[in-house]
């Protein structure tokens, strides 16, 4: 009985591996008094938030995609960065840059990571 239950963890670790590397999991490093995020990463809203949010991205089609990142904050700061299967940053939006345009590749993994420094507030994202 103890040795099946010592064969779960790892096969549950293995399960959740794959759920995030299909994009069906996000992965949450942060700590915040409170952080409501819908429609697939792409709006949340937050108060005293700090860590990271990441999320893995595929794509249909290959194409340009462009990126309109709108976040609202009274307090702190938050960055939008888009990173490719090697972990190199691709594009990064924050409230002084917040639009970009980047070519995707089709079945290309890509990461979508959200820092969050003592923000408050809420966000948009708009990838067309």
């Amino acid at each position: 009985m103890k040795e099946a239950s010592l064969l779960l963890i790892p096969a549950a670790a293995a399960g959740m591996w794959l759920l995030y590397q299909n994009g069906l999991m996000v992965l949450n490093s942060k700590r915040a008094l409170s952080f409501v995020g819908s429609d697939r990463g792409r709006r949340a809203s937050f108060t005293a938030c700090t860590g990271t949010v990441r999320r893995i991205l595929r794509f249909s089609e290959s194409k340009t995609l462009r990126v309109v990142f709108s976040p609202v904050l009274t307090k702190g700061s938050v960055t939008m960065e888009l990173l490719n299967s090697q972990k190199q940053p691709l594009l990064l939006l924050d409230e002084t840059h917040p639009t970009g345009s980047i070519a995707v590749e089709k079945g290309q993994r890509y990461q979508l990571v959200f820092h969050f420094q003592s923000a408050t507030g809420e966000y948009s994202l708009q990838m067309d």
